[in-house]
C-alpha cells in the first residue's frame, strides 16, 4: 500500500472491527495486514468479508477460523497497530 493507503486500511479495520464487536491484536503495515482476532463466528466471518468488499487484495486472502472459543478467552478490546514492517526483520525496504 501507498502512505496513504495504509492510513486508510488502519482505519478502516478499526471502524470495521468495532462495527462488528470483534476484539483482538493487530498490525497494519504498507506489505498488509496481520491480525488475530475473536468474536463471534458470525462477527469474524463478516469482518472478513468486510475486508473483501474493500480491497480486492483480500479476494486471495486465506482467511483462518476456528470457531467455539469460550467467551473469556476471547480478546477485551480491538487493537491494531500501525507498523513499517508485519514481521520485524529490521532490513531496509529495499530487499
Amino acid at each position: 500500500w501507498t502512505p496513504k493507503q495504509h492510513r486508510q486500511a488502519l482505519s478502516f479495520t478499526m471502524e470495521l472491527g468495532r462495527k462488528l464487536g470483534v476484539t483482538g491484536r493487530g498490525r497494519c503495515s504498507q506489505e498488509g495486514l496481520n491480525c488475530t482476532l475473536t468474536g463471534t463466528a458470525e462477527a469474524i466471518r463478516a469482518f472478513a468479508q468486510g475486508l473483501r468488499d474493500w480491497d480486492p487484495v483480500f479476494n486471495e486472502t486465506d482467511f483462518k477460523l476456528t470457531d467455539g472459543l469460550e467467551h473469556g478467552k476471547r480478546f477485551k478490546s480491538l487493537t491494531i497497530q500501525k507498523k513499517q514492517e508485519l514481521v520485524a526483520y529490521g532490513l531496509p525496504p529495499s530487499m
